[in-house]
């Protein structure tokens, strides 16, 4: 047993009568939990448990640069996916290689909309730190681009426009086999110090694309140096590693003008094709890019949504009154730990109804 925990939570939201009530039917004890598959994610007989599940400050993680927004995924992005996926192109620069449609989805998209739920694990995840960023390259005013001939691609996957979706960039995360930066039970779910971040060495592997008909344009460039700070500052990696085919020169000259080293050359891949390794350390970013300031991570200690993880969302102002430990940014995401199938439901000491405090 432990004692109450100590924390000043900033005011929450005035809550009506009728939200109350709702709240504390959505919260009750022995509520049936949500369960996702580790496939058939986008199933229609799991739409109800997504709904529940992705909450809105899961979906809300954006980057922005001068020109773009990078912004979580969703299921109406699948046609922009299919026409990069199946374009021979872009395919010949890719290590997957030539994925069917069906894959496209069932995969491909699947993973990218887990992406933004952190606790909920993808097939096979036994790491213990959030296992990926992902995030949709979109641009600010779509009309100031001009989308280049696209005669030599396949005709459905040509575009007239850059609106929308139209490419992507994320990072897979790993650390160390004795690290836990996961929530643990009766402990406030807190962001990791660059120091503590070191001790479980971090480390994000960066993959990206995006249509043909956009390369040249400084897009990817512009993508590529905002989520390279994201993963060092904001997340606090201390490693970044990029592995572009063997013969993608612009790839390569991307990790360069990043600052990045070439590391070896490794075929060590399914699909045994040669990968030109390259890595940027956290001091190095640093070096190039705060040589000033004092090497601190944006939210270094900063309390955390124990379900969306997103530092980006509003302050926590809701308590688990059951616990003292189980800390949320919105009743949506407080709701979610609740029904996840083994989430705060089943780790909370008292299984009595979720007081609304």
């Amino acid at each position: 047993q432990v004692g109450p925990i100590e924390l000043d939570l900033p005011p929450r939201p005035l809550e009506t009568t009728e939200e109350q009530a709702y709240w504390s039917k959505e919260l009750r004890s022995n509520r049936p939990t949500a369960h996702i598959p580790p496939y058939g994610l986008l199933n229609a007989s799991f739409k109800s448990s997504l709904k529940l599940l992705r909450t809105p400050s899961c979906s809300s993680l954006t980057l922005h640069t001068p020109r773009l927004i990078l912004r979580q995924v969703s299921e109406s992005d699948l046609a922009a996916i299919k026409r990069i996926k199946t374009e021979p192109i872009v395919q010949r620069t890719q290590l997957y290689g030539s994925p069917h449609e069906s894959v496209i989805r069932d995969a491909f998209l699947q993973n990218y909309v887990r992406a933004s739920m952190p606790r909920v694990p993808a097939p096979d995840e036994q790491s213990k730190c959030r296992p990926q960023y992902f995030f949709a390259i979109t641009l600010r005013n779509p009309a100031d681009v001009t989308v280049a001939d696209g005669s030599k691609l396949k005709r459905e996957n040509r575009i007239t426009n850059a609106e929308g979706y139209i490419g992507n960039i994320a990072f897979d995360l790993t650390c160390s086999k004795t690290a836990n930066l996961l929530p643990k039970s009766r402990k406030i779910l807190t962001h990791p110090s660059f120091d503590q971040t070191a001790s479980a060495e971090l480390t994000a592997d960066m993959f990206y694309e995006i249509h043909p008909q956009l390369w040249g344009k400084g897009i990817m460039r512009e993508a590529f140096a905002e989520v390279v700070r994201f993963a060092i500052e904001d997340v606090g990696c201390v490693e970044v590693k990029c592995d572009p085919l063997q013969g993608n020169e612009a790839s390569v000259k991307l990790c360069e003008r990043n600052g990045f080293k070439y590391t070896h050359t490794s075929r060590d891949n399914p699909y045994q094709k040669p990968q030109v390794w390259h890595k940027l350390t956290r001091r190095d970013w640093w070096d190039l890019n705060r040589a000033k300031q004092l090497m601190k991570g944006t939210y270094d200690g900063a309390v955390l949504c124990r379900w969306c993880m997103n530092p980006q969302a509003p302050s926590p102002a809701y308590r688990c009154s059951g616990c003292d430990w189980g800390i949320y940014c919105s009743r949506e995401c407080q709701r979610a730990d609740w029904v996840f199938e083994g989430g705060h439901q089943a780790e909370c000491e008292k299984k009595a109804d979720v007081k609304l405090i």
